[in-house]
């Protein structure tokens, strides 16, 4: 388990159901054991609590999978809908590959009084219609109350029958009187863009509507689309719509108190280096979600991972660079595993690149960096410098802004191990992983002009 992010001992954590209930969050989640031979095929759902994203209580396995030939194999995302006191309904995916001559998807029931211990219902589990949508992808249901109408109301993500093969993914509505026995209603969204809409989430904060998804295609990210109508149309919002990167998937949201958090995942990469792909499942990431002036979704620390960091083992600011040429400066201490790094930055009209690097190894000068590139627009991460006809794979974690000279922002990076997550003008999400130099210093740096970096501090996270 990671100092910060969490992740099981045991495995690995994929797409996270949160709710909240009785003072706590409840984090469901796909546990991978990556491990077929000792552990069997299939997903259960497992379960964490917690009460600030930081210290969880593990509840081990809630929702079993499967056997072999059954239905729910693997059990897949869903949602979990709160009737009444101690009368949960838990709705999912039961997903089974090795199906050739029936649905390998399908949606799928259990309740519970105490969110701990789930009964299975396959009496109500559903397919598609086979008609209008395709049978193997029926899934990740999101149940809602629709208030006008005074049904309970579910989002599927699923594919139509017709179209670009590679451009079917829609969402598509139920209603049910009972929350038992559901019928389809209508394409609630289908914008003929990606494979599919992975993990629908959708709520409402003043007078706008978002509906956040994960797109199953090239990009793989969490994105949401914004509406001021209920029904749509579903329009891109001004800042791209993109939910952190191609390094955070399959988020959901969770509403307290008037702040909503979004829980996804972090991937791990194959074989633990930072050329290996991205994989499926990983470490526990949570951002806060508010609402800014034009109806965007901004992206910030949760409070309570803020205060998991203490003490500041380093305090300091300065200006640094030249005209031409490329400077470095080290901060010469020992870091711990896990430390939070704050500063605010602001950069001259002729500065190329201004940013931090991490875990800086001056002999091999070598180092992953998040950096500004005023003059292209971007503020993004990647290995530096990548070795001439090989690229690390941190392709697209990046974020296209507008960056002015003379203009200051604000940069909060967590580290936890081999995991990265920056937070840009409290604004902007960006995660990552890193793998070599584990132990090395950071350093600031500016190229080609003068950057100065102020309100430098580094805080190393508390012992818990």
């Amino acid at each position: 388990m990671g100092k910060i992010f969490y992740k099981p001992d045991n495995g690995y954590a994929a797409d996270f159901i949160p709710f909240w209930d009785k003072g706590e969050f409840y984090l469901f989640y796909l546990h991978d054991y990556r491990d077929k031979e000792r552990h069997g095929e299939g997903t259960p759902w497992n379960l964490v609590t917690t009460k600030d994203f930081v210290t969880f209580t593990e509840k081990g396995e809630v929702l079993k999978r499967g056997e072999s030939e059954s239905q729910d194999l693997y059990v897949f995302t869903g949602s979990v809908f709160k009737k009444a006191e101690n009368d949960y309904y838990l709705f999912y995916t039961g997903h089974n590959p090795h199906f050739k001559d029936r649905p390998q998807q399908a949606i799928m029931i259990a309740t519970s009084h105490n969110l701990v211990d789930w009964t299975k219902h396959p009496e109500y589990t559903f397919y598609s219609d086979n008609q209008s949508y395709e049978q193997d992808d029926w899934r990740d249901p999101f149940v809602y109350f629709d208030e006008k109408k005074q049904k309970y109301a579910m989002l599927i993500a699923s594919r139509l029958k017709e179209g670009g093969v590679r451009r079917r993914g829609c969402t598509v509505r139920l209603y049910s009187d009972d929350l038992c026995h559901w019928r389809i209603d209508s394409t609630f969204w289908a914008p003929e863009s990606f494979y599919t809409h992975e993990c629908p989430d959708y709520f409402r904060i003043g007078d706008y509507w978002y509906l956040i998804f994960s797109e199953f295609s090239h990009k793989r990210t969490t994105q949401y689309r914004i509406a001021k109508n209920p029904e749509g149309p579903w329009l891109m919002p001004e800042d791209g719509g993109v939910l952190d990167g191609p390094a955070f998937y399959a988020a959901k949201t969770v509403k307290l108190n008037g702040a909503r958090y979004l829980c996804g995942w972090n991937p791990t990469k194959q074989k633990a280096t930072d050329e290996g792909a991205w994989e499926w499942g990983g470490s526990l990431v949570v951002h806060e979600l508010y609402q800014r002036a034009d109806g965007t979704l901004g992206q910030r620390i949760p409070e309570g991972v803020k205060n998991a960091f203490g003490d500041i083992i380093y305090k300091g600011g300065y200006e640094l660079g030249e005209l031409g040429k490329a400077t470095f400066n080290m901060i010469d201490i020992e870091l711990p595993e896990a430390f939070l790094v704050s500063f605010d930055v602001t950069f001259d009209p002729h500065v190329s690149h201004a940013g931090v690097a991490l875990r800086y190894n001056e002999e091999t000068d070598d180092c992953y960096w998040y950096v500004f590139e005023p003059k292209l627009g971007k503020f993004h991460f990647d290995k530096y410098p990548n070795d001439a006809w090989r690229f690390t794979n941190f392709l697209g974690i990046e974020k296209n802004i507008c960056l002015n000279p003379g203009e200051r922002h604000h940069l909060d990076i967590i580290v936890d191990g081999d995991l990265s997550v920056a937070y840009l003008d409290h604004r902007y999400a960006l995660s990552s992983r890193m793998y070599t130099n584990r132990g090395m210093p950071l350093a600031f740096v500016s190229t080609d002009g003068v950057t100065k970096y102020e309100s430098i501090t580094i805080r190393r996270a508390k012992r818990r």
